[in-house]
């Protein structure tokens, strides 16, 4: 009697079991698996603007997005091809070529296309990779997604997502000073070759191009002399345009606005800490989000006012 009363608690109470279990399987791929993209982008960008090439990188990026051409030996730079679906590209050069601030200056594109108005169906991130941080040996399949996730807090299952459907930009530097640059370019390659639509780019030292040219066969090669980057740089200096271009209104909104829309109230010394941002910038943007109606202005008797988002504004943003 008793063991048929307990069958029959177990087959009335399993439906809702069963609910339960999908309700929080459907919870946990939702949060795994989504990433706010203009977020992250924003957040590369201040770490690319705060790096010790961070101001060549912003003027450098700033001329690829200029009506002037980017010209290096007479050879015209197209950066939208370079990051074409599926594409792989070598750059070399000497030491003090600019290999660095190239490559910074791409990734700093890439995530100004996720926070200004091209659109996230268009946005590439970018996975900025030391090769002396690169393992010789091992599977990439699990070490990408993991340095995702380190660098940048990428979910796991989120990378994945992204690199399947052809939105990830490798960008490796620093190849000739890998422990073992053959061992880990080939299991670059290996990753690679399952996500064929992937872009990526990997920069060495000159002497590096041939045999890089083999383990990647259908990769172009960019070569770069001593001052080529450093002219490029000199050159959008001296048009008077690099300060102007410190770092991007639309970066700044997105992480201050960001911070704001989990509903508590900060005052602008605390927006600073927490957004990494300079308190001129902060109060500049913050001016900006409450003349535009999406954040209030909480003035407090010690003089130290303090913002929130708007209600209305943040379910219709979390939405």
């Amino acid at each position: 009697m008793a063991d048929s009363r307990n069958w029959t608690i177990f087959w009335l109470s399993f439906p809702v079991a069963a609910s339960v279990w999908v309700a929080v399987h459907v919870f946990r791929s939702e949060r795994f698996d989504k990433v706010d993209e203009q977020v992250l982008a924003a957040k590369i960008i201040r770490e690319i603007s705060y790096s010790q090439k961070g101001n060549q990188a912003r003027s450098l990026a700033r001329k690829f997005t200029s009506d002037q051409a980017v010209t290096l030996d007479g050879y015209a730079l197209d950066v939208e091809a370079l990051l074409a679906s599926g594409n792989r590209l070598l750059v070399v050069g000497p030491v003090g070529s600019g290999k660095t601030t190239f490559l910074e200056a791409v990734a700093f594109l890439c995530c100004l296309s996720l926070v200004g108005d091209r659109g996230k169906e268009e946005g590439r991130f970018p996975l900025l990779l030391d090769a002396k941080t690169l393992p010789v040996t091992g599977d990439f399949h699990r070490f990408l997604p993991e340095m995702a996730k380190e660098r940048y807090g990428i979910p796991r299952r989120a990378f994945r997502n992204l690199a399947s459907i052809g939105r990830m930009v490798i960008i490796v530097d620093g190849l000739d000073e890998a422990y073992n640059a053959t061992g880990t370019m080939k299991h670059l390659r290996s990753w690679l070759d399952d996500y064929q639509r992937n872009t990526c780019i990997v920069a060495a030292r000159s002497e590096e191009a041939r045999w890089l040219s083999v383990i990647l066969p259908d990769s172009n090669t960019l070569a770069l002399d001593a001052g080529a980057m450093s002219r490029e740089i000199t050159s959008s200096a001296s048009e008077g345009k690099s300060d102007e271009w410190s770092f991007p209104d639309s970066a700044s909104k997105v992480l201050i606005y960001a911070l704001l829309r989990s509903g508590e109230c900060y005052e602008l010394a605390e927006i600073s800490g927490r957004t990494l941002l300079p308190p001129t910038v902060v109060l500049s943007v913050l001016q900006d989000l409450v003349s535009e109606g999406r954040v209030a202005r909480i003035a407090k008797s010690n003089g130290r006012d303090e913002y929130k988002a708007l209600p209305a504004l943040r379910e219709a943003a979390d939405s």
